[in-house]
């Protein structure tokens, strides 16, 4: 896990650890949210989720 955590950190990404493989499930639909405001309305690929902790 920490190898993919660190090939995510490597180029500036905010890497989180997400959990096992089987929590996909429920961060894919989060992604195609922002898929419509992304692209549907040309707001481009800028925007994005911030994880916060609570």
């Amino acid at each position: 896990m920490k190898t993919v955590v660190g090939l995510g950190a490597e180029p500036g990404f905010g890497a989180v650890d997400a959990g096992p493989l089987g929590n996909a499930r429920y961060r894919e639909p989060a992604v195609e949210l922002l898929t419509q405001p992304a692209f549907g309305r040309s707001l481009g690929a800028g925007i994005g989720f911030a994880p916060t902790r609570v």
